[in-house]
């Protein structure tokens, strides 16, 4: 048992109207909160890639500075010739060296074992950048330059203290933004912004831009930092002879986004207000459209019962209602346009035309189906029976084809082979010439038979040589001026032999016909193929006839039966001056499937 409806149409109004209005309350909010955090994610992004990018010329630059600053000095002291002991206060003097070593190959050198290591690191290097291992010295990270040449080998060890000046300033980088470098053992090589009593060394970078950018890789994403918060990161190598660097440029998310956020907490204060009306203003049109609607139901059910109403005046103040009145009365006059349609249907009326309300109109298009089935229905069974007539035509032509050969392959030899016999008998010359006579005339009257029933020549020749025979032999035996035409192709001919034989027979009747009734002097045959069609032609100046009496006739009657058993089409006219019959058959190709 079903349970009972316990809303009324007010209330499902209201949770209409209501809902609705959240919905396109909800999707705007969501599509102007997504569109603001994309530009200001966009805009950040392209502000943290040019600061990275910035950072790395700098750095690049420093090292270069660097490199160029140690080259002069040994410059100068070669052109100088001062002692070792000059060169080595004078590269000391350069900024942020903490060490400086010479080495020269004649000399001995005692230097520490990890200085050694280093001139060996080197060796095969005009210039040799690298990374100082954790621990050596006073700071926990650092860098050196190999200069080797073949007087003296040049060792530089250099602080990060004026790379870590560089990457301190936060221009445009708000209260959370930093850069710093990481080496390749994933390990800051410069002072966090948020630990900074805290060794770089001591701290693990394992990040997704740390990652990416060892790999020589530039980028910028979101992804957790080193201190495990979600962060805003331009990534990108910094690669200077053989340093390979990780240089990262980073802003919390949420101080990125912290200007979306607090448009997005005002917006839901305002969506809440939104709502509200929404709600009260819902509930007052619900009311005001119900009560008019509830008057019309009574209307409806009566039409679900199959009752058809007379129509009712439209008398209501609002449009809606207006027009849902127009509608109930357009319904009541398409129900009594179907009932009758359908009925004509059913008396067997099928081409009574009728026009569905609309698209969805299932009861209409269902009887128009209904219709088309019985269409089809008549259009199968008119097919069936041109099948079967032009299945009886082939077997009468198969028939004749088979008497025809039978005559010419079987008794035509032995009439001959009995010639022969005669010809060779010791009979008187006047009896054997009677036999000889009779029988030529009985092997003439065989062939003519033969050939009627299925010429040779439209087998080996096709249609167009054997209606040339039949034109020759009637003008033979005729005083009639025959004018004939062939123009079927010899090459390429989507002629079969079916539809051939079809061409020879039809025209084989209207010749006859033409001959035999029309009492005519000029008789004109043309037949002429085209790419998906054949036509033919006939024409006469006879006396002419009445072409809706003739047409009981045997003979424009089989031409006309033969011509649309093969789906083709037929126009005789005829009068006093003459008769023209033109028929066109369609051809068997990729567009024109003949069945």
């Amino acid at each position: 048992m079903k349970a009972k409806p316990t809303f009324k149409l007010e209330h499902w109004l209201a949770l209409g109207f209501f809902g609705l209005n959240l919905i396109f309350t909800v999707i705007i909010f969501i599509s102007v909160y997504v569109q603001m955090r994309s530009s200001l994610l966009e805009r950040t992004r392209n502000q943290l890639r040019s600061i990275n990018l910035l950072k790395e010329k700098l750095v690049q630059s420093y090292l270069h500075d660097k490199v160029s600053e140690a080259s002069h000095t040994i410059s100068y002291f070669r052109r100088h010739a001062e002692v070792d002991s000059d060169l080595k206060e004078r590269l000391t003097v350069i900024e942020d060296v903490r060490e400086a070593y010479v080495k020269k190959p004649s000399s001995e050198n005692s230097f520490p074992a990890l200085v050694d290591s280093l001139f060996q690191l080197s060796l095969g290097n005009d210039l040799y950048l690298g990374t100082l291992p954790v621990g050596f010295g006073a700071d926990s990270a650092s860098f050196f330059i190999c200069l080797n040449d073949t007087a003296f080998s040049v060792l530089l060890l250099f602080s990060m203290q004026g790379i870590q000046n560089v990457l301190m300033e936060r221009s445009g980088m708000g209260a959370t933004g930093e850069s710093y470098l990481v080496g390749p053992d994933r390990k800051l090589l410069t002072l966090s912004r948020f630990l900074p009593n805290q060794q770089p060394s001591t701290i693990q970078a394992k990040t997704t831009g740390v990652t990416e950018a060892l790999a020589g890789q530039a980028g910028i994403l979101i992804y957790p930092d080193y201190r495990n918060v979600m962060i805003i990161g331009a990534y990108r190598p910094v690669r200077f002879q053989n340093i390979n660097w990780a240089l990262l440029t980073e802003i919390d998310l949420s101080e990125a986004m912290s200007p979306v956020y607090a448009i997005r907490d005002q917006f839901i204060g305002l969506l809440i207000l939104l709502m509200l009306v929404s709600l009260a203003i819902s509930l007052f049109l619900s009311k005001q459209l119900s009560r008019p609607i509830l008057a019309l139901r009574e209307k409806i059910l009566r039409l679900s019962q199959g009752v058809l109403p007379p129509t009712q005046s439209q008398s209501h103040l609002m449009i809606e209602l207006v027009q849902i009145t127009d509608a109930i009365n357009r319904l009541i006059k398409a129900l009594r346009r179907t009932a009758v349609f359908a009925e004509q249907i059913g008396e067997g009326n099928l081409s009574v035309d009728y026009v569905p309300l609309s698209n969805k109109d299932e009861l209409g298009h269902s009887i128009l189906r209904m219709r088309e089935q019985l269409l089809k229905l008549n259009q199968e069974k008119n097919a069936l029976e041109r099948e079967t007539k032009k299945n009886l035509l082939n077997a009468q032509e198969a028939e004749r084809e088979r008497i025809a050969r039978d005559i010419h392959d079987g008794i035509g030899p032995l009439l001959t082979t009995v010639r022969l016999k005669i010809n060779a008998m010791q009979q008187p010359v006047h009896l054997k010439q009677e036999l000889l006579e009779l029988i030529d005339s009985t092997l003439n009257e065989l062939r003519s038979v033969s050939r009627n029933l299925m010429p040779a020549v439209l087998m080996d020749f096709g249609p167009g040589e054997a209606l040339a025979m039949l034109v020759d032999d009637l003008r033979k035996n005729t005083n009639i001026t025959f004018h004939y035409l062939n123009e079927l192709e010899t090459v390429n001919s989507n002629l079969e032999k079916e539809i051939g034989i079809a061409v020879y027979r039809i025209c084989q009747e209207a010749l006859n016909n033409a001959v035999k009734h029309a009492r005519a002097t000029v008789i004109q045959l043309t037949v002429t193929e085209f790419e998906d069609h054949i036509d033919l032609f006939i024409r006469d100046n006879g006396r002419g006839f009445d072409p809706t009496v003739s047409t009981k006739g045997s003979g424009l009657r089989n031409i006309s039966e033969r011509v649309s058993i093969l789906g083709g089409d037929i126009a005789v006219n005829s009068g006093p001056s003459g008769t023209v019959i033109e028929i066109e058959l369609p051809l068997p190709n990729d567009k024109n499937n003949f069945s």
